[in-house]
């Protein structure tokens, strides 16, 4: 049986995937996300200033310093 991930799990995936900056279809096979998923978490993210967009044309994502604090922090509890 598998295990759903958590909303947490979810972010530290986005997260890993895009701390040297990952394109849109990248983040969407790396982290396995939906299209509506992608979106909606991309937007929280950048909203909490966790990522940011540092090219638009490919749109590629990256993990912002407050990101990276948060995944090690993240790592910490997780083990």
């Amino acid at each position: 049986m598998e295990k759903r991930r958590s909303r947490a799990d979810i972010v530290a995936d986005i997260l890993s995937v895009t701390l040297n900056g990952a394109r849109k279809t990248q983040l969407m096979y790396q982290a396995n996300l939906s299209f509506r998923r992608r979106e909606k978490y991309v937007g929280d993210l950048i909203g909490l200033g966790l990522m940011d967009v540092i090219s638009h044309s490919p749109v590629t994502y990256t993990t912002t310093e407050r990101g990276r604090e948060w995944l090690k922090n993240y790592e910490k509890i997780k083990l």
